[in-house]
């Protein structure tokens, strides 16, 4: 790293660390330890990348999944607190929660969103991904970044392994070209020189210097080129009145969250002034979840959670009884599947034993299909009446059904052009047992309508239960 950098200093680069794994035993405390052990070394030398005269530090996608971003939200605090004048921390995620934890978010690389694609999928997928991305980062005012990739292929180290071709220097022109029309902060490059996942723009026999020469005009356009005012409109948006309305009746209401929240969800009610009770799985087993004291309950994480404490299945028992006492379940996952894989990561899929009746839907939507979420009943009082299903991200489809619950309402379904129910995103239903639940799908909360979407879902929850 000295060598690096004292050679960055003399040709007027800068470098900065690339974190990828968190030592063990993977807590806020020893990432933060960890960094700052780094930073106390390399982080004020000249050619350190800074911003605001802080060293920047990129955090990749394992790392941030090592400790969650409630871990990372802690992590962060304990680094600015330890390390004098504090730094600057890019997370390898595009969500709602990253951009309130980190003071930057981006991906490591978009292989895996361009590989078998043709050069004109590629050219309406970076104009439909690409200005999203610098919004999530303005909306929370944090630094916004674009990813570009001349290409990809790592099938001679893995298998199958993955490839995106490279089109002869077209694919790598229209990223760049995409990306500058989404005026983000900065570009990145996947990448210079690794050459074993055949992602390297360094001058080499096959391409001679076509790439690294491209690399110095596009780059020279990008760095010329002012960043316009970016104060992005969000439709549907809510007034500060509404908010604060809401944040009244949720704070009467009172709200848990399970452990390891990341959806949009958990984040949005940190925003508003609502700061749910963060449980833990030991102390759901030890003293149970009692309505009364917390009516809703929320679900925000992933597909993973701790199904068992002390023995099988205790937490899911634990579950079950909060919602034989009436309690309410509300799923608001960051992924397709919540209670799909225990602590192990073995797939155990327990969704149905509280009321969440799921069904595999796709991995992606058929070529061609025209969908839309539609209202079946005008429930959504700030969420349009149609509305499209997303153009891109994690596009997976879960959809609910109706397996004899007492009660079913399916605010949001999804249809095709032909008007054909592909099932729904968005339902309440309570329980044959007294219990409630409700499922919002994920790519909902990642998109334009997340916030009143959740709006209108809270208010109309804490409508229907018991006061």
């Amino acid at each position: 790293m000295p060598k690096i950098l004292d050679a960055c200093e003399r040709h007027g680069l800068a470098a900065c660390i690339y974190y990828e794994t968190v030592p063990k035993p993977q807590t806020a405390e020893t990432a933060a330890r960890d960094i700052i052990r780094v930073l106390e070394k390399y982080g004020r030398h000249k050619a350190h990348l800074k911003v605001d005269g802080k060293p920047v530090v990129f955090i990749y996608g394992r790392a941030v999944g090592q400790l969650g971003l409630t871990g990372w939200l802690e992590a962060v605090k304990l680094i600015n607190a330890g390390y004098r004048g504090g730094a600057v921390l890019i997370g390898d995620q595009f969500s709602y929660g990253a951009a309130r934890v980190f003071d930057g978010v981006h991906t490591y690389n978009t292989a895996g969103s361009l590989a078998g694609r043709a050069l004109p999928d590629a050219q309406k997928w970076a104009p439909a991904t690409y200005p999203s991305w610098v919004q999530l980062a303005d909306g929370a005012d944090k630094i916004s970044t674009i990813t570009v990739i001349p290409g990809y292929d790592d099938t001679k180290i893995r298998k199958p392994g993955l490839a995106v071709e490279r089109h002869d220097g077209e694919l790598y022109r229209i990223e760049w070209e995409q990306a500058m029309a989404a005026d983000p902060h900065w570009v990145l490059i996947t990448s210079f020189n690794e050459w074993h996942e055949g992602s390297e723009i360094e001058p080499s026999l096959e391409f001679g210097s076509k790439y690294i020469e491209r690399t110095g005009e596009f780059a020279e356009r990008f760095k010329s080129t002012p960043r316009k005012s970016h104060t992005p409109a969000v439709p549907g948006s809510l007034t500060q009145a509404e908010k604060e309305q809401l944040r009244q009746v949720l704070q009467r209401k009172r709200i848990a969250v399970l452990p390891d929240p990341e959806s949009m969800a958990f984040w949005w009610l940190l925003d508003i002034g609502v700061e749910p009770k963060l449980l833990t799985w030991e102390g759901i087993v030890a003293n149970g979840i009692k309505p009364q004291d917390y009516p809703i309950l929320l679900y925000c994480a992933g597909e993973t959670y701790q199904r068992t404490v002390r023995t099988t299945g205790d937490v899911d028992d634990a579950l079950v009884r909060y919602q034989q006492a009436g309690g309410c379940l509300v799923a608001l996952p960051s992924l397709p599947w919540p209670f799909y894989r225990d602590e192990t990561g073995k797939a155990v899929n327990q969704s149905h034993r509280f009321g969440l009746t799921l069904r595999m839907g796709w991995e992606r939507p058929p070529a061609g299909a025209d969908l839309r979420f539609v209202q079946p009943d005008h429930r959504l009082a700030h969420v349009p009446e149609r509305f499209d299903f997303p153009a891109s991200g994690d596009l997976r489809w879960r959809p609910f059904y109706n397996q004899n619950h007492a009660e079913y309402v399916p605010l949001l379904q999804l249809r095709n052009g032909a008007g054909d129910n592909l099932g729904d995103g968005v339902v309440y239903a309570k329980l044959q047992n007294g219990g409630h639940v409700a499922y919002a799908w994920f790519g909902l909360l990642n998109g334009s309508q997340a916030e009143p979407l959740l709006y209108d879902l809270f208010t109309f929850l804490t409508a229907r239960l018991n006061p």
